[in-house]
């Protein structure tokens, strides 16, 4: 999920020193600044550009009001933007027009896996629409996954399970890649080129677990939780910066056998391999932007890199899938031609 730091976004800001960043970033998250710094802030919100002000820190619990009045909280020490993009535009403020499809699905699966999780935006939104609900949320960043932790403990969510690995094509170990920069890192990835595709220098190299998503659920539901767990409707949101061809090939079993929904981050150059890895398996590819859900006969990452996620369906749950779009008044539109400018 790389943020408005990227060039060629149209949001991009030309970056100050990372060491300046880090220090107004502490200075800006020190307990008897903040309060007083949001303020502010929050006086000047109409007159401030939301690219901007979603680089406001925030510290202590964030608490996102969401349509039908259930609320999802984050905790944040001023190094996580996406809290602070949570903070100051809702729960629309983080990829909205990808997270209110996400919300219109969730009462029609019974399980999730939101793979890349980071502190767990979806993974809790997931979890507190239904306590019923099985979510496992990966996250192998050790620093991010006590965040996530921590806000899975905020809820008070016991159906929402924290994985501390990444999901690839293998089981066994390997290292992530963690970018250059200020806030909690949005970018980490086991992929070299992902980091200089968006201009990132590599801070350090740190190793992790792998499984994969066969390997996962063979385990943790066949085992534990019976056979009747693998009949459940499942959704599986994959953001992995770079590694999204790996997840998928690491979970063929589970598309053949349970044909999951997939909310899946497309990056400029990598939709080739990830319609190669669903080769055969008879998804149509659907763009999320601020319209709707666009139809789209081949996946090509948007090259201004600022709506990067897509809904993939399997053919045989498009008509349920548009049904349940359309109850949340989300259009689902056949396949369409339409160029990338903003």
């Amino acid at each position: 999920m790389p943020l408005p730091t990227t060039p060629g976004n149209p949001k991009f800001i030309a970056p100050l020193p990372v060491w300046v960043k880090r220090l107004l970033i502490r200075w800006a998250g020190r307990p008897w600044i903040n309060p007083w710094l949001v303020r502010a802030f929050t006086l000047l919100k109409p007159l401030t550009p939301p690219h901007l002000l979603h680089r406001i820190p925030v510290t202590g619990e964030v608490w996102i009001p969401l349509p039908g009045g259930r609320r999802v909280g984050v905790c944040s020490d001023g190094e996580d933007q996406i809290a602070a993009m949570l903070h100051w535009g809702g729960w629309e403020g983080f990829e909205g027009e990808t997270f209110r499809v996400f919300e219109a699905l969730l009462p029609h699966v019974g399980v999730v896996l939101d793979l890349g999780a980071n502190t767990g935006w979806y993974a809790l939104a997931a979890g507190t629409a239904d306590p019923a609900r099985r979510v496992y949320a990966f996250e192998p960043v050790p620093a991010i996954f006590q965040r996530l932790t921590a806000n899975i403990r905020l809820n008070g969510l016991t159906n929402v399970t924290a994985v501390a690995a990444a999901a690839a094509e293998r089981e066994g170990e390997g290292v992530i890649l963690l970018p250059d920069g200020s806030f909690l890192p949005t970018s980490a990835t086991l992929e070299p080129d992902h980091l200089r595709a968006i201009h990132r220098r590599i801070r350090a190299e740190t190793p992790i677990p792998l499984t994969t998503v066969d390997a996962f659920l063979a385990q943790r539901e066949g085992e534990s939780e019976g056979a009747a767990a693998n009949e459940l409707p499942m959704l599986i949101k994959i953001d992995v910066e770079g590694a999204e061809p790996r997840v998928l090939r690491g979970a063929l079993r589970t598309l053949d056998r349970r044909a999951p929904l997939l909310v899946c981050e497309v990056l400029p150059g990598a939709g080739a391999a990830i319609a190669e890895a669903l080769a055969g398996r008879d998804y149509l590819f659907y763009h999320l932007r601020p319209e709707g859900a666009v139809e789209r006969r081949a996946l090509v990452g948007d090259p201004a890199m600022h709506w990067l996620n897509w809904l993939l369906v399997p053919r045989r749950r498009r008509e349920e899938t548009r049904r349940a779009l359309a109850a949340a008044g989300i259009p689902m539109d056949p396949a369409a031609e339409y160029s990338y400018s903003i």
